[in-house]
């Protein structure tokens, strides 16, 4: 009606693709100083998370049902005008 989603969107938090970006982060941040899974790895672990993080990101989305941002709810709209308020703004209710 004004714009907004019908479902409010989630916090960043409680996102599976912030979380998913944040460990692979932290991962090659670790694999940078500490090169403790190219030993065990038969390709370049860089090649590999560019390779496996879109494609990872792309199932996530698949499964998300709104975005993630802040809420902001509509204006109200009253009997006394656009903003319901009569006359009077906002800032004079305070």
């Amino acid at each position: 009606m004004y714009g907004y989603p019908i479902t409010p969107p989630k916090s960043r938090r409680r996102s599976k693709t912030y979380w998913v970006n944040l460990f692979i982060l932290v991962l090659a941040g670790a694999e940078m100083q500490l090169s403790f899974l190219q030993p065990l790895l038969p390709v370049n672990v860089f090649q590999l998370l560019a390779f496996l993080l879109p494609i990872v990101n792309l199932v996530l989305r698949e499964f998300t049902d709104r975005g993630v941002g802040r809420y902001r709810p509509p204006p109200f709209i009253g009997e006394f005008g656009n903003r319901g308020f009569g006359n009077k703004r906002p800032e004079d209710f305070q």
